[in-house]
């Protein structure tokens, strides 16, 4: 069984969206920074996707909420991109999105993320922005701070 759920660790794509990432960097409630950090080491490396419009999210957080310097926030910015993955918008995400937000009332930029996780092939959007538990193709949202722990995020956090 602990070969099969490694197997499917290593296979199985998450999407982190700017807020997870921005409390991973210390933005936030102590809680939630410390919960975004853990589950964000207990991530496979391979397995993170980071949507480029999360990355410009965070940088402009940093700025904003976090007071960095703009050379500060670059760097740290930086170090995302070298050690992950970015999923760079195209025009058919767009599209997507623009159908995501229509059908389902979501925020355009939400469904913009929501649309690149799905054309990565993600199985999992962490964010706590969005609708806990919403599945959208191969894509299924989860908020990180909901209890109990959703069953995809589980076999990453408790070991």
């Amino acid at each position: 069984m602990d070969k099969r759920r490694d197997l499917w660790r290593s296979i199985m794509l998450i999407a982190l969206d700017s807020n997870i990432i921005a409390y991973a960097e210390g933005i936030g409630g102590a809680s939630r920074c410390q919960r975004a950090s853990s589950i964000i080491q207990a991530l496979p490396q391979q397995s993170v996707i980071l949507p480029a419009q999360c990355l410009l999210e965070l940088l402009y957080v940093l700025r904003r909420k976090g007071g960095k310097s703009p050379a500060e926030a670059q760097r740290i910015v930086q170090r995302w991109i070298n050690t992950n993955r970015t999923a760079n918008s195209t025009a058919a995400s767009l599209q997507t999105a623009m159908e995501i937000a229509a059908a389902h009332d979501f925020q355009i930029f939400d469904a913009f993320i929501l649309a690149v996780a799905t054309e990565n092939h993600c199985q999992a959007l962490l964010s706590e922005d969005m609708q806990h538990g919403f599945k959208y193709g191969t894509v299924t949202i989860i908020n990180p701070f909901v209890e109990p722990t959703h069953q995809m995020l589980k076999a990453y956090v408790e070991h």
